[in-house]
């Protein structure tokens, strides 16, 4: 695996994005574990203990992974010196050499990626052939996370921040403007789920259409020009094995598991050879 040279965000964009998401990853598990759970196990029994061990867990995922996909290159510059003999590969005015097929050029990035998928804010960085299954993952434990979040803050709320009030339910809803406004502990409180409450929906949708994509064997760019299916879908468990590799019943446990894709990105011919066999 190559890594990156450059973590750091290249735009404000990148910086406030990628900022709020590593600041609310210890904040939610601070959040959840040492106020939230307390209040409904005590400390050191079973309750507590196997929510020590859960929260553990997710955090892991979320942090092991988001390494991963933040250090590993996926660009074109990466690959062996390569040879205009490819006929599908194309030139690329702006890195001045030629990329293969599903590689586009990132303007934030400044460079072309392998199987471009996307830009991610909250990463800055590109997801591509060699990172898109940390991608995945990352989304997957996040999820996961939240929604464990979501229901220890459902009856934290119901229980001590909420009495079911016209004010109480305004407070809820405008936690910013009341934090300035009528500034307290519980403020903050409702605030940090609301922010928890509002990443649970996005990365809902953001893994719903991801796994869709992968299923498809799509990425962003080709499905949203494409209209028919995609001429890379080599059916689900092919596709499947296109990100996650050929051992992608194991990636879930750690980021590190070595799990090959049966293609190296570039070689697409190479994969209908495979496919007709």
């Amino acid at each position: 695996m190559a890594f990156r040279r450059n973590i750091l965000p290249k735009c404000v964009e990148d910086a406030l994005a990628t900022g709020l998401l590593v600041l609310m990853i210890p904040t939610c598990f601070y959040f959840q574990f040492f106020v939230v759970v307390p209040t409904y196990h005590e400390q050191w029994g079973t309750g507590y203990n196997l929510n020590l061990i859960a929260s553990t867990v997710l955090l892991f995922g979320v942090c092991a992974n988001f390494l991963a996909l933040i250090l590993t290159d996926t660009s074109v510059k990466k690959l062996p010196a390569r040879s205009r003999a490819h006929s599908d590969w194309r030139y690329c005015t702006e890195c001045k050499e030629f990329a293969p097929p599903r590689s586009w050029h990132c303007k934030i990035c400044d460079v072309c990626i392998l199987q471009r998928d996307h830009h991610c804010l909250f990463t800055s960085c590109c997801v591509g052939f060699d990172n898109q299954r940390y991608y995945l993952v990352l989304l997957f434990y996040m999820l996961l996370s939240q929604l464990y979040g979501a229901y220890y803050s459902f009856y934290f709320s119901k229980d001590f921040l909420i009495d079911w009030s016209w004010y109480s339910i305004v407070k809820f809803a405008f936690p910013v403007f009341f934090l300035f406004t009528h500034f307290d502990v519980n403020q903050i409180y409702i605030l940090i789920i609301n922010l928890m409450l509002s990443g649970m929906v996005g990365t809902a949708i953001l893994f719903q259409y991801h796994v869709e994509l992968m299923l498809k064997s799509f990425v962003t760019y080709e499905r949203k020009t494409t209209k028919s299916a995609s001429k890379y879908d080599r059916g689900r468990l092919k596709n499947v094995e296109i990100v996650l590799g050929s051992r992608w019943y194991l990636v879930w446990i750690a980021p590190w598991i070595k799990s090959p894709p049966p293609c190296d990105g570039t070689n697409w011919e190479l994969l209908e050879a495979i496919k007709g066999a």
